[in-house]
């Protein structure tokens, strides 16, 4: 039985090297503000966001990188004391892969590249997926604790 670090960095390292990738191709294979249809609900369009969420602090990317780097470092400090507790290994695992992505995203690129585009809504990438999952998932784990 794998020990919960050894769980969590192996899930963290499997969802970043996804966001990392993904980012990756949208960037070689898409010019910006390209937008490919693959279904009616669903499309991929290659945008540079320098904001956060919805394009909020747009400009302000060193306010942005330390922001996150400091998020980073408190989910690895709040990581550290899970030890046995496996429940919270998802959890801090995709919001460990969702920050560290586009926190690299800011520092390699000056902006982090989102592709994900669905109606109604700011286009966005893996990053912020995991993120939004490992929210709702820790809030999960805390209301049934």
């Amino acid at each position: 039985m794998k020990t919960v670090p050894v769980k969590l960095f192996s899930r963290l390292f499997l969802l970043l090297g996804a966001d990392l990738v993904s980012k990756l191709l949208v960037r070689e294979f898409m010019s910006p503000e390209q937008s490919i249809h693959v279904l009616p609900f669903f499309r991929m369009e290659y945008v540079r966001n320098q904001g956060i969420a919805f394009g909020i602090l747009e400009g302000h990317t060193a306010a942005i990188i330390f922001a996150s780097s400091v998020v980073v470092v408190l989910l690895a400090l709040a990581a550290v004391t899970l030890r046995r507790d496996n429940r919270w290994t998802w959890a801090f695992a995709l919001l460990g892969a969702g920050s560290i992505g586009n926190l690299a995203d800011r520092l390699w690129m000056g902006s982090v590249t989102d592709f994900i585009r669905l109606p109604y809504w700011p286009a966005f990438n893996l990053a912020d997926v995991f993120i939004v999952a490992g929210v709702l998932l820790l809030v999960k784990t805390l209301l049934w604790q």
